[in-house]
């Protein structure tokens, strides 16, 4: 069957050709609005996704960043404070020595007839020397050891400054994204 025969002879053909085209077309519109609306339904849902993702890793690097930053100081603590221990132990044993030391001037003053009193300004000599150098090892473990925490703490505030900046970084690609 022809055409002209479907639909009749001329300006009815044309009419007819034209609905069906027509209608062809607002199908073909329709069809490709529809799979728009579902690729924006889908472009939405994966950023969507890609959002949550991002958030949870950015989370994830937060919390490691900061934990990161606390056993630095910790680390930074107990370190210190074996610094501090082996200052007390150089202490004491600085103590001993000066003890041994007044020890044996007492014998030789003692062997040798002399009165022990006269032994008094040796043995003073000894402790003033000996609590000069116990107190010089305390002191420079302490400040060895505040130079460690207070580098401890660096490490930690520079670890939550990194986090924030993290932070910070999500929400201007969150921003980007609209």
């Amino acid at each position: 069957m022809s055409v002209m025969a479907l639909f009749g002879s001329g300006s009815a053909a044309a009419a007819g050709a034209s609905a069906v085209g027509a209608s062809a077309i607002g199908s073909a519109a329709a069809t490709t609005a529809a799979a728009s609306a579902t690729a924006a339904s889908w472009a939405g849902i994966g950023s969507t996704a890609l959002s949550v993702l991002q958030g949870v890793m950015t989370a994830g690097a937060v919390l490691s960043q900061m934990s990161g930053g606390s056993i630095a100081k910790q680390e930074s603590q107990l370190q210190a404070d074996a610094i501090n221990l082996q200052s007390r132990e150089q202490a004491l044993r600085i103590k001993t020595e000066e003890l041994q030391k007044i020890g044996a001037s007492r014998v030789a003053f003692a062997g040798s007839g002399v009165s022990l009193a006269s032994g008094d300004p040796v043995e003073d000599a000894i402790s003033s020397q000996s609590d000069f150098e116990q107190s010089l090892t305390r002191d420079s473990g302490d400040v060895k050891s505040q130079q460690i925490r207070l580098s401890g703490k660096g490490k930690m505030i520079g670890a939550y400054g990194d986090a924030a900046s993290t932070i910070g970084n999500y929400a201007l690609s969150l921003a980007k994204r609209g």
